[in-house]
């Protein structure tokens, strides 16, 4: 081929490539600000989830590594498949969680914080009494159910992948599903959340412990990520948008 035909299609192949990095590096996640901690779940294989972000990495007890919304997961057993993550990931009185779940279990914890004077700090739940509707409760003892339990109108067990976001302040409680605002009621935590145990896949009636056998968590979780401030509308339905084209978080 004469050599003044290749020299502009090389050039053409060059300004392509620049062009088509350039929109890549402009448009690729960027980490959010203020995330405390992120576990993609992607390892495969071991027993430590890594954080994405820091230093906050979560050890895997029984849960196995499967493909998942983006990339791997893990799944539960409904067992005794569960979670530890750090406690210092949750603190103060603002805190946002947002994660991918895929299950068609009706009664569970997904996660469950306690301290030696509430075992039930914060737990996020699923009973079957309430229609599989989602539970949250902060600040509470045991068998008392006070001001800050609440029970959402929110489903999503129904065996396909969602993602769950709940954003809790002093004066209330957002819940939003699939990007969508679904639920915003005034039971808030008027408290700083003070966390000694915390634990994806089941209810701890105590630090670290005495695990409710009928509570345990079966089905698939992804992309959880924790931020200590509140997220609003547009980043939850971009997060949303980014995982429906298989993306996470990005350093």
């Amino acid at each position: 081929m004469d050599s003044k035909r290749i020299y502009p299609m090389l050039g053409l192949v060059v300004i392509v490539l620049v062009a088509g990095g350039y929109w890549y590096l402009s448009n690729r996640p960027k980490t959010p600000t203020d995330i405390v901690a992120y576990w993609s779940f992607d390892e495969t294989e071991g027993d430590i989830a890594h954080d994405n972000i820091g230093d906050n990495d979560a050890i895997v007890y029984g849960a196995t590594w499967i493909d998942g919304k983006v990339n791997g997961a893990l799944s539960f057993d409904g067992r005794d498949d569960r979670v530890k993550l750090h406690e210092s990931t949750i603190s103060g009185t603002t805190v946002s969680i947002c994660l991918w779940v895929k299950t068609d279990d009706t009664f569970f914890a997904l996660l469950s914080g306690a301290n030696s004077t509430y075992d039930n700090e914060l737990l996020l739940s699923v009973h079957s009494s309430a229609d599989g509707r989602l539970s949250h409760l902060y600040h509470d003892n045991i068998g008392i159910h006070g001001d800050r339990y609440y029970r959402t109108e929110v489903t999503f067990n129904d065996d396909s992948w969602h993602m769950l976001t709940v954003v809790i302040e002093t004066d209330g409680t957002m819940v939003y599903l699939d990007g969508v605002l679904e639920e915003d009621n005034d039971y808030g935590s008027d408290e700083g959340f003070m966390i000694e145990g915390l634990w994806i896949g089941g209810d701890q009636d105590s630090v670290d412990g005495d695990w409710g056998a009928s509570q345990q968590y079966s089905g698939v979780v992804d992309e959880l990520a924790i931020f200590d401030r509140v997220l609003t509308p547009e980043e939850i339905e971009q997060f949303y948008n980014w995982g429906l084209d298989g993306i996470g978080y990005y350093g």
